[in-house]
């Protein structure tokens, strides 16, 4: 029988992103405009991520990793979120 595949959690990015960026819940926040507990509670999984919000992590991770490229930074995240 075919394994099944997990399935995509967006609020994983959340978490994922802030270890590739090394930054804090504050950071993070104070970067896309929210309160620091918003990215708590979509850590938790105790709120739902809105898609708007899913493509600017992305677009931070690409512009903010340093150390390797924004592609590679975005392919990272990805595989970790879906592994």
């Amino acid at each position: 029988m075919p394994r099944k595949q997990k399935e995509h959690n967006p609020n994983s990015e959340v978490y994922v992103a802030r270890q590739l960026l090394s930054w804090s819940q504050q950071e993070l926040a104070d970067v896309m405009g929210v309160h620091w507990t918003t990215i708590s509670r979509w850590e938790n999984n105790h709120k739902r991520i809105p898609p708007a919000s899913v493509r600017l992590i992305r677009m931070i991770c690409r512009t903010h990793v340093k150390g390797q490229s924004a592609q590679a930074a975005v392919r990272r995240l990805e595989q970790v979120v879906t592994a």
